[in-house]
């Protein structure tokens, strides 16, 4: 696996990405994987594609000043929406070509793995890797079938990978904040899993103590920028992004004060930093 991530800063919240140097037929080549956290299929995957691509190549450059050729890069994407996807791979697609001039256009196809075609009994590779594609399939469009098999994996890895279920629960939070563990618990114990019901009851309660710690910290940033506006008419949107990237609670009280005492807006981004 190569340290380096490509996609674009303002889809980081829908989308990351892998990428590994291969061996394709004792041939050095670059495996690009791309994760779509989205809900829907989105037509202009190719077009990201390339931007990526692109980058990657740049990347190899600089790291291998004296190569003369560029590996080759196969483009995979995971897609776990709750629609089918039904845009075509083809970056041709995109353009309009009149006749003669397709040979002077850029070509690729990216492979797809859509985990809506593909059933849950059916997922490859270990326990750990089984739930978390299971995890990212329920994320959207759970059912019952692929609840209880999402359970029974994580009750395998309970023993193997524990630091895991926290994580895969956690990320069915993130995705749907109505996610009850309740019903996880009463799985468990369906599964006679006393182990793995401690662990979702420790889960649930975290959730709720991060949950009302959530909620201190947002009366706190929305009342220090009604403070801000009461006081000098209209906030930056630099400053309300500052503040919503604060989560420590005691920086927070300290900025409330000084939202009171700060002579100027300038004076509170200032002390915004210190």
């Amino acid at each position: 696996q190569e340290s380096a991530s490509f996609t674009d800063e303002a889809l980081r919240g829908s989308e990351s990405d892998l990428l590994f140097t291969v061996q394709i037929d004792q041939h050095p080549a670059l495996l690009y994987c791309l994760f779509e956290h989205q809900s829907s299929p989105d037509s202009w995957m190719p077009l990201r594609l390339l931007r990526y691509i692109l980058g990657i190549w740049e990347q190899y450059r600089k790291q291998n000043p004296k190569a003369t050729k560029l590996p080759p890069i196969l483009p995979l994407v995971l897609y776990q929406g709750g629609d089918a996807w039904t845009t075509d791979t083809l970056l041709s697609s995109l353009i309009e070509i009149p006749e003669g001039l397709s040979a002077f256009q850029p070509a690729f196809c990216h492979l797809l793995v859509d985990l809506n075609e593909i059933s849950s009994d059916d997922l490859q590779g270990t326990p750990s890797l089984q739930a978390i594609l299971v995890a990212l399939k329920t994320s959207r469009n759970r059912k019952q079938h692929e609840f209880e098999v999402l359970v029974s994996l994580l009750a395998a890895i309970l023993h193997i990978d524990p630091s895991l279920i926290r994580s895969v629960m956690l990320y069915l939070y993130s995705v749907d904040n109505e996610t009850d563990i309740t019903e996880y618990i009463k799985q468990a114990e369906a599964l006679n899993q006393p182990e793995l019901q401690e662990a979702f009851m420790t889960i649930a309660d975290k959730l709720r103590k991060e949950g009302r710690q959530e909620g201190r910290q947002e009366a706190l940033q929305e009342d220090i920028v009604e403070i801000l506006e009461l006081r000098f008419q209209s906030v930056s949107y630099s400053i309300k992004k500052q503040l919503e990237d604060i989560s420590d609670t005691t920086t927070l009280r300290r900025l409330h004060r000084l939202a009171v005492q700060a002579q100027s807006l300038d004076e509170f981004q200032k002390g915004i930093t210190d």
